[in-house]
Parts: C-alpha cells; sequence; structure tokens
C-alpha cells in the first residue's frame, strides 16, 4: 500500500466497489486491504492513516463519513506525511469535514510546499494570487508557482508561463514563458497547447511560425479548448500556416460556438448568411446572430439590432434594436453610438 499513489488509491477502490477485479487483485484480497489499512491507521502508521482517511471521506468499504475523516488526515499530516499535510490543507480551504479556514489552509499548504509538494506549492501559490488566507503577493504567487513548476506541475508551469509573459510579479520575459509553455504543452496540457500557439502565431519569444501554431492549436482544439477551435478555424478558413479549408475552418468554429464562445457565434452566423463552408441558411444564420449578441459579443450585437433596425431575416423592431445598439454603445464598439444616435433621433422626428 505505501507504494501506492493517491490515484492508484481511489481507482482501486472505486472499482473493487463496483465488484470487479483490479490489476490481478481479487475482491476478497482487496477487503484484506482495507482492514490491514484500518489496523495499521490504528497502530499510527502514517501511510494507512491517509488511506484509511480515504476510505471514510469517500465510503470505500465503510459507511462514508468525511467529519470522521478529518482526524485521520490530520494525524498523518503530523507525522509528515506530504499527502496528508495537503489533504488537511484542502479540506481547510474547501470545508470538508472541518470548519473552512483560509488561514490554516496557507498554513498546512505551505508546511507541504516547503518540503518539496508540488500541489502544495501550487494551491499556496493560488492562494497568494487570490489572497485568500495571506496578503495577497504576485511575487510570492509567482514564487510558489515557480516552485510547483519545476516539480513537473502542468498547470503550474502553464502559470508560470503567463506570469513571464505578462510581467505578474516576476519581469517579463517572453523567452523564458515560451519554455515553461512548452513543458506543459508536452504534458498534454489544453491550455498550455493553446498559449504556445498564441507565442508562435504572434512571434513572442520566438520568430513567428502559423504552421506550429496550427499544430499547438490543433491539439489543445481536440481538447476542447474553446479559443483553439476558434482559432484553428479562422487559420484554416485563411490558410495561413495550413491549407485553407471552409469546411474544416466551419467545423472547428461551430465547436467553439456551441461552447459558448460569442465571437465563433457571429462568426458562424456570417457564414450561413453567406454560405462559406456551410449550406447558405438564413434561418441559421439569425439563430446564431442572437446567440451571439445574447453572448455579449458587440459585433453581433450591433449586427442583430441592424437586422431589427431594417427587418432584415427577423421581423422589424425598432424597440428592441435600440436595446441591442445600447448594450453594444454600452461595450464601447466604435459603430454603436452613431447608430443608436441616428435611430434614437429618426424615432423622436
Amino acid at each position: 500500500m505505501a507504494s501506492m499513489t493517491p490515484d492508484e488509491f481511489r481507482k482501486q477502490f472505486s472499482r473493487a466497489l463496483r465488484g470487479y477485479r483490479v490489476e490481478g487483485v481479487s475482491q476478497r484480497a482487496l477487503e484484506h486491504m482495507f482492514r490491514d489499512i484500518k489496523a495499521n491507521a490504528e497502530k499510527g502508521v502514517a501511510q494507512a492513516q491517509w488511506d484509511y482517511g480515504n476510505c471514510l471521506r469517500y465510503g470505500w468499504g465503510t459507511p462514508k463519513d468525511e467529519t470522521g475523516a478529518f482526524p485521520w488526515f490530520m494525524k498523518s499530516a503530523e507525522q509528515g506525511l506530504l499527502d496528508g499535510m495537503f489533504t488537511v490543507a484542502a479540506s481547510f480551504q474547501k470545508g470538508w469535514g472541518v470548519l473552512r479556514d483560509f488561514t490554516e489552509a496557507a498554513r498546512w499548504f505551505r508546511k507541504g510546499a516547503e518540503k518539496g509538494h508540488a500541489e502544495c506549492a501550487f494551491f499556496l501559490a493560488a492562494m497568494y494570487a487570490a489572497g485568500e488566507g495571506v496578503n495577497q503577493s504576485l511575487e510570492e504567487a509567482f514564487f510558489w508557482f515557480l516552485k510547483a513548476a519545476e516539480k513537473g506541475h502542468a498547470q503550474a508551469q502553464e502559470n508560470v508561463g503567463r506570469g513571464l509573459r505578462a510581467g505578474l510579479g516576476v519581469k517579463r520575459n517572453d523567452e523564458e514563458a515560451v519554455k515553461w509553455f512548452q513543458e506543459a504543452a508536452e504534458q498534454g496540457l489544453a491550455e498550455a497547447q493553446y498559449s504556445l500557439g498564441t507565442c508562435w502565431h504572434e512571434g513572442r519569444g520566438v520568430r513567428r511560425d502559423d504552421r506550429k501554431a496550427v499544430d499547438c492549436f490543433r491539439k489543445a482544439a481536440e481538447q476542447k479548448h474553446v479559443l483553439a477551435q476558434y482559432n484553428l478555424g479562422v487559420l484554416l478558413s485563411v490558410g495561413q500556416g495550413v491549407r485553407l479549408d471552409e469546411q474544416e475552418a466551419a467545423r472547428w468554429i461551430r465547436a467553439a460556438a456551441e461552447q459558448g464562445s460569442g465571437r465563433a457565434q457571429f462568426n458562424l452566423a456570417v457564414r450561413f448568411q453567406k454560405g462559406e463552408g456551410v449550406s447558405k441558411d438564413d434561418v441559421e444564420s439569425m439563430r446564431w446572430l442572437r446567440l451571439s449578441a445574447e453572448s455579449g459579443e458587440p459585433d453581433g450585437q450591433i449586427c442583430l439590432a441592424r437586422c431589427l433596425e431594417i427587418g432584415q431575416g427577423v421581423a422589424k423592431n425598432e424597440s428592441e434594436a435600440l436595446v441591442w445598439y445600447r448594450k453594444a454603445a454600452s461595450q464601447r464598439h466604435p459603430q454603436a453610438a452613431k447608430l443608436l444616435s441616428d435611430l434614437e433621433r429618426r424615432r423622436s422626428g
């Protein structure tokens, strides 16, 4: 048991409770394992205390008891078990089986982080970034994100890249940011693949290369990263870094639109209106245009307002047109103020 990782432990018990044989281990053997965990926990074995706490928290082999789990996590943490420290900290942060206490959460995350626990360092960094349980400090946040990143924590590597690119808590360094995005992207983190793609596309920290940008965006898009899906679609639609393909462009833009991207919804509305990569369909065009406007996309709001003003593809409704012009104007769309003023003047005259 001592060599079993947290994920392996959870997998064993969750599968065992559904009656499966796990990696050649019988149900009977797993039940025996549970009894051993409890016995060793009661003898003071730190790893077993943490394991038993998980059994109680998730109801593995015993009735679920989140409140009863916390003391076992604390026992393991007080003996120096890093996973125990992390679980105690997370319990205080989330209020799992104990009253929520951000100060205590930060204290235990720090204990684990100082001993090299990557997850503790990551969550401590996040608390510094948000000012939860500690005084807000972007410098401290970056320091602990970097500690976690150096341990191979993919999301921390992405956050370090962002910090370096934006100069958050550290001097801006686009070249170094690219290195960290690359580290996280190679671990399959969609967010990092997207960030790396933007670096290649914009030529930030690297020489611009749209072929590499497309490759990164495609990897992230296949993991349903909405911005990557949209960017990939746009590049496909203009043949930038890839062979122009309107059908595939429309497919990726639609994927982003279906995830709620207002910009993608507006783009898709235009495509249905013009028949670009999709069959021309005015009804679908108006449907996506309205969704775009409702998502807060200012171009969608202006376009919908104009359609309502003149009755194009929809029943004429100047009152509703005014509503959408005002929404776009509140977002400082460059055309909104004049179009709004013109319609108001005409209605008042």
